[in-house]
């Protein structure tokens, strides 16, 4: 008994003592001591580092050292409060930020290889140019983030809401977005081939050169959405709610329509849209087609 006090003791005078240096102005010395926590590897020894990560006061490269330790230890992150906060070009792969805080927080450029994601607040967050590859994201809240640029190869985000998020050219290859939230989201030369939308929401959203070759959009509602230049060749779009969409200079060839409402839609200078096609929607009421498609031959 007395040993195991002692040994707690000396634990406790060791972590104060790094506390104590970490306070130090010296970058290079706040810097060595999380590399000595990181290296003690006990739990009070995280308690400190996590206090480090959640110090506003502290600096900005000893907090972002802090985070990367934790990560690598394996320390699970869940709910922690880092809203607002600078990380750009953090090394994070595998972090667990399960129903974290992290609205409006810098990520730039940050590594976060098969992170989760799942549930966490990420509202404005900044992912711009992030390698979030088989990343988790169910259920997060990404209204308004910034995706433009990222590695989201692999990454799942059934669930999630996106509303009005920017994926401009970030790299999609494999992506789940199964009834995910995405109205007026904006896609710009994105590659969405084979990826499954089923369900999803794209009200309003605005997608420019995306590929969604053989992309399943079964029941998806892409209502007042806008669609130009888009790739849908042999994608599943039955049951989608297509009302008052626009799609300029869109290829169709062996898209399947059936069961699609497209009251109120204009579509205008299709590629490979047949009458046959047309034949299968649910509604083509107010819709307005272009010449070409009207006399589109099958």
């Amino acid at each position: 008994m007395e040993k195991e006090r002692t040994k707690n003791l000396d634990i406790q005078q060791r972590i104060q003592s790094y506390q104590s240096r970490l306070i130090s102005s010296d970058l290079s010395v706040q810097l060595q001591v999380v590399k000595e926590l990181t290296r003690v590897d006990i739990q009070p020894a995280h308690e400190a580092l996590i206090d480090v990560v959640t110090n506003g006061t502290m600096r900005a490269e000893t907090r972002k050292a802090c985070l990367e330790s934790l990560v690598a230890l394996g320390i699970n992150l869940s709910e922690i409060d880092l809203g607002g906060e600078d990380f750009a070009e953090a090394k994070l792969p595998g972090a667990m930020l399960t129903a974290a805080e992290l609205s409006r927080t810098n990520f730039q450029r940050a590594i976060f290889q098969g992170a989760f994601f799942q549930d966490a607040n990420l509202e404005g967050a900044n992912f711009c140019g992030a390698d979030l590859a088989n990343a988790a994201f169910c259920n997060a809240d990404l209204y308004r983030a910034n995706l433009s640029c990222c590695n989201l190869i692999g990454a799942d985000l059934t669930g999630a809401y996106a509303r009005d998020a920017l994926f401009n050219q970030a790299r999609m290859r494999d992506v789940y977005l199964h009834s995910a939230i995405l109205s007026g989201a904006k896609f710009d030369n994105n590659h969405l081939a084979h990826v499954d939308l089923r369900h999803a929401k794209l009200t309003e959203a605005i997608l420019i050169r995306v590929d969604l070759c053989m992309a399943n959009l079964e029941g998806a509602k892409l209502v007042m959405a806008e669609f130009t230049k888009v790739n849908f060749e042999g994608a599943i779009l039955k049951n989608t709610q297509m009302v008052g969409a626009q799609f300029l200079e869109c290829n169709f060839s062996g898209a399947d329509l059936t069961g699609a409402d497209l009251t109120s839609a204009e579509i205008s200078n299709a590629k490979g849209l047949t009458h046959q096609q047309l034949s299968k929607t649910k509604s083509l009421h107010l819709s307005k087609l272009s010449s070409n498609i009207k006399n589109n031959k099958d």
